[in-house]
C-alpha cells in the first residue's frame, strides 16, 4: 500500500528570506550635537566625531567617559592638523568674524590688549572683540575662539580655547593670510567638547568628508 504524506508547510512554500539592512543608531552629545558618538569593539570606550561614520582616522579621537573630560579624551594626533588648513582658508570668511572685525577696528585693541599669538595655522568658532595695541581705527591681532567658551565682552578668551588669531586692519578688515593657529587649543577642555560657528563646522565637515571620499589619509 502506498503511503501519501502530506508536505509539511516548508516543502510546500518556502518564505523567501528578506535581508534587511542593519541599521546602526549614532547618537550626538547631549550638550553638543555637532559631535556624534561611535561606539568601538571595546564596549567602555566611545570614539567622538564630527561625522555620522566611524572613520578613526577622521575622528576628533575617543573617550572613556560621558560627557568627555580632558583626562578622559584620548586625542587623534591627526585631526587638529586635517581641519587646520581648512580654518585658517574658512575663518575671514565666517559672517561671525567678519562682524567681530569691525567692532573690533572701531573700538580699538588698547583695552583688550593681546599679543600677537605664538607660532601656528589653522582655527574656528567665533570671535570676540579684543586683540592688538591701538586706538580706534588701529587695528591689531583678532582672537578667533572655540563657541563652547564664549568669553564676556572684552575679556580674553582662556588660551586653550582660542582656536587662532587674524590681523585686523584699522577699518576692521582682515588681512589675507595672516592667520595664525594657537598651538594651545584643545578639542576637550572642562568647558567641553569642541564646537565650531555654523559656518566653520559645515566647512569642516565638507572638508572631512571630502577626505574621506578620497580614501582617508
Amino acid at each position: 500500500m502506498l503511503l501519501l504524506r502530506q508536505a509539511s508547510p516548508l516543502l510546500r512554500a518556502r518564505t523567501p528570506l528578506i535581508h534587511r539592512p542593519a541599521f546602526r543608531f549614532v547618537s550626538t552629545l547631549p550638550e553638543n550635537d555637532h559631535i556624534y558618538v561611535h561606539p568601538t569593539e571595546t564596549p567602555q570606550i566611545h570614539r567622538l566625531s564630527l561625522l555620522p561614520t566611524p572613520e578613526p582616522e577622521l575622528s576628533l579621537g575617543t573617550t572613556t567617559v560621558l560627557p568627555p573630560t580632558p583626562r578622559a579624551f584620548k586625542e587623534n594626533p591627526l585631526f587638529l592638523p586635517l581641519i587646520r588648513p581648512i580654518l585658517s582658508q574658512s575663518a575671514a570668511k565666517d559672517p561671525i568674524v567678519q562682524s567681530d572685525a569691525l567692532a573690533f577696528a572701531s573700538t580699538g585693541g588698547s583695552s583688550f590688549h593681546a599679543p600677537k599669538p605664538r607660532a601656528s595655522s589653522g582655527g574656528a568658532g567665533g570671535a570676540n572683540v579684543q586683540g592688538g595695541a591701538g586706538g580706534a581705527g588701529v587695528g591689531g591681532w583678532l582672537h578667533v575662539y572655540d563657541m563652547r567658551g564664549v568669553p564676556a565682552f572684552g575679556r580674553i578668551p582662556e588660551t586653550e580655547d582660542i582656536l587662532g588669531s587674524i590681523l585686523v586692519d584699522g577699518s576692521g578688515k582682515l588681512v589675507d593670510g595672516s592667520w595664525e593657529d594657537n598651538v594651545m587649543y584643545r578639542p576637550v577642555t572642562a568647558q567641553g567638547t569642541i564646537r565650531l560657528s555654523d559656518y566653520l563646522h559645515q566647512k569642516v565637515v565638507d572638508g572631512l568628508n571630502k577626505k574621506k571620499k578620497s580614501g582617508g589619509l
